[in-house]
């Protein structure tokens, strides 16, 4: 039999332990049946021989109680005892038959013995095999194998039994005793049978030996019972090796035993176990009807044995049609809970968010990840990592007041439902008491642990009519929390936590076939100023979608879906190789180009072959390319975004740092990353005439850039008076409305008199 889990070293000891029985049986078979030391040695020695091997079986199962655990553990501890129990029938049995030198009476004392070990065995046996076993399953199990065994015998009785009881010398009570055991044995090899088809392939090798020591035990039961019922029995016959060898395998298969229920039995595996004592039962029925069909005889022991056998058989449906309605309740309360943390999973919540809004309520709902919980699993392990879910979900049951409903979702996020109406305030209380709850510290291994949780918030508002909806939102505002560090909270909000919709979907595929074709996709240019003069100096590229049935599109209708599929890459691309045909198509050798690269483009390794492509291609020079990052991308920029862009401005490629002071402002881009352009950002530019720390702020970085040989562009100008201060400030270049809006063509001209523009005009 193939082992896949089974090592060679457990195969190599088994098979060993196996060959030291099997030359001990050989041994102790050849000094009884020759009777090489005599007759009355012989029976000595085949008494003592079982004694002793029932010994070594007590001592092994004593040893595999050290190794295993649970009702495993107890299980070995039972069978223990029920052998020890045997070993003190064998030692009457010895006093009687050995020291005293007589005839053992069937039945004795030792009988008393030997039939008290039959259901502590079992017992045992049951706790070994089904470690894990509920007990209505466990005694589902004992019934079948009950019903398997009874409806053999009533076969046998019918067969042959019968006659040979009628015919006996013995006794009745001599009969009935020495029937018994083949019966007991043949229920613990059922039992063992059964563990057998639901165990994994590591635990079926030692389950297989305990099967041939039963099954040992069984033989010689039955022929002793044979023998008594026709008074031919006598000990010392090559047949008692059965005993011993059952004992001595008992005693292998206890070496070295592992948990057999690693595997959960298929559909068709638990139909056939379901169905093989009925089977039996029909079969034995069967034989029944043939023998009276025949002119058989009835006697009490077939009415008994059919009475018992009906017992059993009610009892057994009973038992299974309670199991079938557990199993369904079972499998309904699996679909609807978490395995793990036995919460509410993502279709139970769901389909209560679904329920209260078809009641009219207006739940709320908080969503939340466990920070760092890949951190505990990397670090202690999984088990560590589950040990820290199951530990919140206990906190928050404890915590939630009666109107809410907790659920695990995924692996790390957790959603708690309001159904209690909540308004914001209400949710953010509810968001403070699970972390004063998860905050509490955590013991995990020893190591002790806080955790905290990133939230997002989203309350019923009109037009919610699935739950499916507050559930998206809520995670919206988590993804916003988290991406603004551990431990925040955010309330669902439409203008930063953008849902993803059905339009969404349609326009990325929309825009994936603008991008195959190269249709609908245009660059419009605005320009840039030297403000001493009002001469252009260059345009920034601006990407436009003249989208079918749609118009015109802005950047902000269609780039944060290019951002969130990664189309925004491939535009890139485009965008850059348009901008490299405008350029040469112009002819104008004075003026640059200006576009804007993705942070998603950056670190792929196709940045600089792609500005030389462009530059081979179209045969211009590369300080008419200016790349514009904006500065959010690079607050943490990695070795290999700093490797390519310092060969980008080995290529001679100008860098420009767009919407300078809207991010963290770190001074040690302008030190460390070779920028030749700063652009200010508007929300600088927009309040210089009304507010002084504008103003400052803004003379700060012209001062900083001009001290470090950096150029600097003010962006959004849209006043007269505006230009004029950044001109007084010593900024030397400027783009906004004031000067053009951006539009399909590079050839647009500045006049020194420029009008005044106000911004409401300018920002249509």
């Amino acid at each position: 039999m193939h082992c896949p889990s089974w090592t060679v070293s457990e195969m190599s000891s088994t098979r060993n332990l196996l060959m030291a029985a099997a030359g001990c049986v050989l041994v102790f078979a050849a000094l009884v049946s020759r009777e090489i030391v005599g007759r009355r040695a012989a029976i000595a020695i085949d008494d003592i021989g079982q004694e002793l091997a029932a010994f070594v079986a007590v001592i092994a199962c004593w040893r595999a109680r050290r190794r295993t655990s649970g009702r495993t553990r107890r299980g070995w501890v039972v069978l223990g005892a029920g052998l020890g129990i045997w070993c003190v029938g064998q030692a009457i049995w010895i006093t009687i038959e050995v020291v005293r030198g007589q005839i053992v009476p069937s039945p004795s004392v030792a009988d008393l013995a030997f039939l008290t070990a039959v259901p502590v065995v079992a017992a045992g046996l049951v706790l070994i095999c089904f470690p894990s076993s509920r007990a209505l399953d466990i005694l589902r199990t004992v019934l079948d194998a009950l019903l398997i065994v009874i409806s053999l015998l009533l076969i046998a009785y019918v067969v042959a039994l019968q006659r040979m009881i009628t015919e006996s010398p013995v006794g009745g009570w001599s009969v009935i005793v020495s029937l018994i055991y083949p019966v007991g044995d043949a229920m613990l090899v059922t039992v063992v049978l059964v563990a057998i088809s639901q165990a994994s392939w590591r635990a079926r090798p030692h389950l297989l030996v305990l099967l041939a020591g039963f099954a040992c035990m069984t033989f010689s039961d039955s022929r002793y019972a044979m023998s008594t019922v026709t008074g031919t029995y006598r000990t010392g016959s090559i047949l008692d090796s059965g005993w011993t060898a059952s004992f001595l395998l008992i005693a292998v298969a206890a070496i070295g035993f592992v948990d057999p229920l690693d595997r959960k039995a298929d559909d068709f595996e638990t139909a056939i176990q379901a169905a093989a004592p009925y089977v039996v039962l029909l079969v034995a029925l069967g034989v029944v009807a043939q023998h009276f069909a025949v002119g058989g005889r009835t006697d009490v022991f077939i009415r008994w044995t059919a009475l018992l056998t009906c017992a059993l058989t009610a009892i057994g449906l009973i038992v299974h049609r309670h199991r079938w309605r557990r199993a369904e309740m079972r499998q309904a309360h699996q679909m609807t809970h978490d395995q793990l943390t036995n919460l509410a999973n993502m279709t139970a919540v769901t389909a209560r968010l679904d329920d209260l809004l078809a009641d009219g309520a207006a739940p709320g709902v908080l969503y939340f990840e466990i920070d760092r919980l890949a951190d505990v699993n990397t670090s202690l392990g999984r088990a560590a990592g589950d040990g820290l879910l199951c530990a919140v979900a206990d906190r928050l049951q404890g915590c939630l007041p009666e109107s809410c409903v907790a659920g695990r979702v995924a692996s790390d996020e957790f959603v708690v439902i309001d159904a209690a109406n909540p308004d914001a305030d209400r949710l953010n209380a509810l968001a403070a008491r699970i972390d004063d709850a998860l905050a509490a510290p955590l013991s995990l291994q020893g190591h002790q642990f806080t955790m905290t949780a990133s939230i997002g918030l989203s309350s019923c508002r009109a037009g919610h009519q699935r739950g499916d909806e507050l559930l998206r939102e809520s995670q919206d505002a988590m993804r916003r929390a988290k991406r603004n560090g551990p431990g925040r909270v955010e309330i669902f909000d439409p203008t930063a936590d953008r849902p993803w919709t059905l339009a969404d979907l349609t326009m990325e595929g929309d825009l994936r076939k603008a991008l195959c074709a190269g249709d609908g996709l245009v660059p419009h240019f605005q320009p840039i100023v030297r403000l001493s003069d009002l001469s252009v100096v260059g345009h920034e590229a601006l990407i436009r979608w003249n989208r079918s049935g749609n118009g015109l599109l802005m950047p902000g209708s269609f780039l944060p879906v290019a951002e969130q599929t990664g189309l925004i890459v491939p535009l890139g691309w485009w965008m850059l190789n348009t901008c490299g045909q405008t350029m040469a198509a112009s002819g104008d050798l004075d003026k640059s180009i200006a576009v804007n690269v993705a942070g998603t483009q950056l670190g792929r390794g196709e940045l600089v072959p792609a500005l030389e492509r462009v530059v081979s291609r179209y045969g211009i020079e590369p300080r008419q390319i200016h790349i514009e990052v904006t500065e959010s991308q690079l607050v943490t920029p990695t070795p290999v975004v700093r490797a390519e862009l310092d060969a980008v401005a080995q290529m001679g490629v100008v860098i420009a740092l767009d919407d300078f002071g809207t991010g963290y402002s770190s001074l040690t881009l302008l030190r460390d990353l070779p920028v030749g352009i700063v652009k200010i950002d508007r929300t600088f530019v927009s309040p210089l005439l009304e507010e002084g720390s504008a103003r400052a702020i803004v003379a700060s970085v012209i001062r900083l850039c001009d001290d470090l040989g950096i150029e600097v562009v003010a962006e959004g100008v849209e006043l007269q008076a505006q230009a004029d201060l950044l001109g007084e400030l010593g900024c030397s270049h400027a783009q906004g409305f004031l000067f053009g809006v951006p539009g399909p063509s590079m050839q647009q001209v500045v006049v020194a008199a420029v009008p005044t523009v106000h911004r409401g005009d300018g920002r249509r």
